[in-house]
């Protein structure tokens, strides 16, 4: 389910998966958004694929939803949502 999202203060959209265990945010948009994220020595992996690095973390990025609000950590890549599809 997409909604509308306010992240670091930007309007965006967020998919929400209410069983998961991180957060993610493309490189594009992370971009666009002004996140600043370090980088870490961690990589995704889901099932059928390689590992891919990521490409850093933001920490603390302020995100509200609907009347909901708190910071999160935000991890970056280069993938998109077309890649689980």
């Amino acid at each position: 389910m997409f909604v509308e999202a306010m992240v670091n203060e930007q309007a965006s959209k967020a998919l929400v998966d209410t069983g998961a265990t991180h957060n993610f945010v493309a490189k594009g948009e992370a971009t666009r958004l002004g996140l600043k994220y370090a980088k870490e020595p961690e990589s995704l992996k889901t099932v059928n694929t390689s590992p891919v690095p990521i490409l850093g973390i933001a920490r603390g990025v302020p995100l509200h939803l609907g009347e909901w609000k708190d910071t999160v950590d935000l991890t970056s890549s280069k993938w998109t949502i077309s890649h689980w599809y």
